[in-house]
């Protein structure tokens, strides 16, 4: 596989704070979220990793634990729409997550997020 195909498969993992840099890029993101609450049939507030809300638009998808990984390109800076949901269970160290997409962020690991 090309080095591009490979990173045009690269789905980058963010926290609130990172969700910014995403929005205008039309990259599908993943976001390791706490389901908060429903604020209407398709749509849910969460908080990410590093303690920040944000919400889902989820069109029929449902949420099988507290703890979901969100896949899905971002309507902006707080919103992503939900793709693919991964069920986490209801357990999770949210620090370290955020440590983790922290570290993917780094230039100096970047080898071990990405196949280059």
């Amino acid at each position: 596989m090309a080095d591009r195909e490979r990173e045009d498969h690269f789905t980058p993992r963010i926290n609130a704070a990172r969700a910014a840099q995403y929005v205008s890029t039309r990259t599908h993101v993943r976001l390791v979220c706490k389901l908060d609450r429903f604020i209407e049939t398709d749509r849910a507030r969460v908080e990410a990793a590093d303690g920040g809300e944000m919400f889902v638009v989820s069109k029929g998808k449902t949420f099988g634990s507290t703890f979901i990984e969100i896949v899905g390109p971002l309507v902006d800076a707080n919103t992503i729409k939900a793709e693919m949901v991964l069920s986490l269970g209801d357990e999770l160290d949210m620090k370290l997550v955020n440590d983790v997409i922290e570290l993917s962020h780094d230039p100096r690991f970047k080898s071990v997020f990405t196949s280059e």
